[in-house]
């Protein structure tokens, strides 16, 4: 038990050998069977099994029955003693991690760490190991009482240690885990003040060399993503305003930076309201400057990026108050930096196409500046990401970049590979072809190779894909290919059979 809370001699499994591990396992088990009344064995024991824990070998020998239930039988047997609580949350935490999780449910292991954390709401290492019981037991607890329970226990735990960055960050990492999957324990956290206590959290140690503020902000992104009652609490709470506050104060911390866009996107996300007030608290400036200031972290350069875009979408004001803030050079830049990373290139794509819709301007200023080149050369590095192509092809689309291009050969290079890439999808086959249809007018579409052309968009219209396919595809043969007639590429007997199914009017 010596070794809890030195955690710079590393696993236990790098120094002990496992079958010596093992060995301690059945000796500290024997010895609390024998003396489980003694409270420094009772203590000592616990502890020793919490720490061995750690290792893979003594997960396996720490999540038996006999082990779990003679674990809980002693914190039970000593719940007047704050040490035996405190060393037995930390054991049941550290056997939950791994494969005892479920066991320790059986054995009814919540209330015994609830117990535990009810009894001594002033001890903050009982409560921070009781937080991280919780959070791994979470996946296997499946009764919404319990999830309700062990929220309102780990609120009781923030509130009583609002001051110590231990007990803040283990009770984000618990509700984390708690709130992911139940929305009944998500209206009971939203109804208990919970998002107050996030807030508390994100202010009281934005200053501070921890974590804490950090995996607020996450577990805050996360909510208001999946609870609109919970969104509407943090927006009235001024949680824009609170996660801006925290990225100014945390710039150099790359996780506050990843996890506040994460916050102020979801917060804007599919709302003008939200939108403005996330803009307004200078969410705006807040994203870019994580985007320039971490140019080479692809998790925070991946949520600026959508930060960016949900804070502009379906806004025409806010899309121009986007761009002039140089949302587009900070976005072309990071598709050249992450040109490998294609989770990057989706967001980025995806920003571009929110900062693109309906503005002429800023389709001018992406081609002005060249950014058709970055999405080629993503289309080109990752065919095989579908959702890459989808976004490539339709920022593409809403460029008219067709019409831009003096020479469309690079252009056609990348849609036919992507169409060649992923034939039996329908979507990204529609797009593609309608991208092609863009054609028709370009002065140099007589240089088209007809023949690549033609076997593509042919393939997308014999592929059973759906009706829009169909026609889509013979468009654009009509409009590529004028010397092939339909009746030569058997065309027309395809749009004929499209016209005489129900919903016709619509696909004509």
């Amino acid at each position: 038990a010596e070794y809890m809370g030195t955690p710079s001699l590393g696993p236990l499994d790098a120094v002990v050998p496992t079958e010596e591990l093992v060995a301690g396992v059945d000796a500290v088990l024997d010895a609390l069977s024998a003396h489980s009344a003694v409270l420094k064995l009772a203590w000592l024991g616990l502890g020793a099994l919490g720490n061995v824990a750690h290792s893979k070998a003594g997960a396996i020998a720490t999540a038996t029955p006999a082990a779990v239930a003679l674990a809980l039988e002693t914190m039970v047997m000593h719940k007047e003693h704050v040490l035996a609580q405190r060393f037995g949350c930390y054991a049941l935490g550290a056997i939950a991690a791994d494969s005892g999780k479920d066991e320790i449910v059986r054995a009814n292991g919540v209330d015994v760490v609830l117990d535990a954390m009810r009894a001594f709401p002033g001890d903050d290492e009982t409560q921070r190991h009781g937080c991280t019981a919780l959070a791994n037991l979470a996946a296997a607890c499946h009764a919404e009482n319990a999830c309700v329970d062990s929220v309102a226990a780990v609120l009781v735990a923030m509130r009583a240690h609002s001051a110590s960055a231990k007990v803040q960050s283990d009770g984000c990492y618990a509700l984390l885990r708690l709130l992911s999957r139940s929305p009944v324990a998500q209206a009971s956290f939203e109804a208990a003040g919970g998002v107050v206590v996030l807030l508390d959290a994100l202010r009281g140690h934005s200053d501070k060399a921890s974590d804490a503020a950090a995996e607020a902000c996450r577990v805050l992104a996360g909510l208001v993503l999946a609870n609109a009652a919970i969104k509407a609490s943090s927006l009235a709470s001024g949680a824009a305003a609170v996660v801006v506050d925290l990225m100014s104060v945390q710039r150099d911390r790359a996780s506050s930076q990843q996890h506040g866009c994460a916050a102020l996107a979801n917060l804007a996300l599919k709302s003008k309201a939200a939108q403005g007030a996330v803009a307004q608290a200078g969410g705006i400036a807040a994203a870019l400057e994580a985007m320039r200031a971490f140019r080479g972290n692809a998790a925070v350069v991946r949520s600026s990026c959508v930060a960016l875009g949900c804070v502009a979408e379906a806004n025409p004001e806010l899309q121009v108050a986007v761009a002039d803030a140089g949302a587009i050079e900070a976005v072309l830049e990071a598709m050249m930096v992450h040109r490998a990373a294609p989770g990057v290139l989706i967001a980025a794509c995806k920003s571009l196409h929110v900062l693109t819709a309906g503005n002429a301007t800023t389709c001018a200023q992406v081609i002005r500046l060249r950014g058709f080149e970055s999405v080629f050369e993503a289309m080109r590095a990752h065919v095989a990401v579908a959702e890459l192509q989808h976004w490539s092809v339709e920022l593409l689309r809403q460029l008219d970049i067709a019409r831009a291009l003096p020479d469309p050969t690079s252009l056609l290079a990348v849609v036919l590979g992507a169409m060649a890439a992923h034939s039996g999808d329908a979507v990204l086959q529609f797009r593609c072809c309608a991208l092609l249809c863009m054609f028709a007018e370009h002065p140099h579409a007589l240089l088209l190779d007809v023949a690549a052309v033609h076997s593509a968009i042919l393939g997308a219209a014999t592929a059973a894909l759906g009706d829009r396919v169909q026609v889509v595809s013979n468009l654009a043969i009509a409009s590529l290919c004028p010397t092939l007639s339909l009746d030569t590429i058997g065309g027309r007997d395809a749009v004929l059979a499209v016209l005489g199914r129900p919903g016709a009017s619509d696909m004509l």
